[in-house]
Formats: structure tokens, C-alpha cells, sequence
């Protein structure tokens, strides 16, 4: 009995299961490779910028650094330069 109910198990949710396991990986991958968590506490849009190409990011360093700005992550002291709000 026990058998067979791991296998229902395994072979009817198999999918789902996979898809939740995928989808909090990639948010735990994105987490900890966030640019801004490696940036020091002042710098500049270059350096962000040679940040993002490190790591591969998909967006533009300009549209990632403008969300930052609006969730209150980030503090724009000019347009070149930035700090981060703890």
C-alpha cells in the first residue's frame, strides 16, 4: 500500500512539484546574485553597470537601478552617483 501511494504520489503531482522546486530555486539564485547586495554603500552607475555584466543580468543596469530607487533601496545623490539606504 505504501508503495503504490508514493507512486500516485510521484507520478500525479511530479509536475507540480518540480515547478515549485524550480521556481524557489531561481528566486534563491536571484536573491543572493542581486547586484546591489554586492555594491559597497556609495557608488557610482559604472560601477553598478560592471556589476550587472558580471553577472550576467538580463535587464538594464538603468531599469534595475530605478526599481531599486522606487522600492527605497537606493538613494540617488546625482545622476552619476548613488547610496544605499539600509
Amino acid at each position: 500500500a505504501f508503495r503504490y501511494l508514493m507512486w500516485c504520489k510521484l507520478n500525479l503531482f511530479k509536475d507540480k512539484a518540480d515547478a515549485l522546486f524550480k521556481d524557489e530555486r531561481l528566486s534563491q539564485y536571484i536573491r543572493q546574485n542581486s547586484p546591489l547586495r554586492l555594491m559597497p554603500d556609495s557608488f557610482t552607475y559604472e560601477q553598478f553597470c560592471t556589476m550587472c555584466v558580471k553577472l550576467c543580468c538580463r535587464k538594464k543596469p538603468n531599469l534595475i537601478l530605478n526599481n531599486y530607487v522606487m522600492r527605497g533601496k537606493v538613494e540617488r545623490v546625482d545622476d552619476n552617483n548613488f547610496r544605499k539606504l539600509k
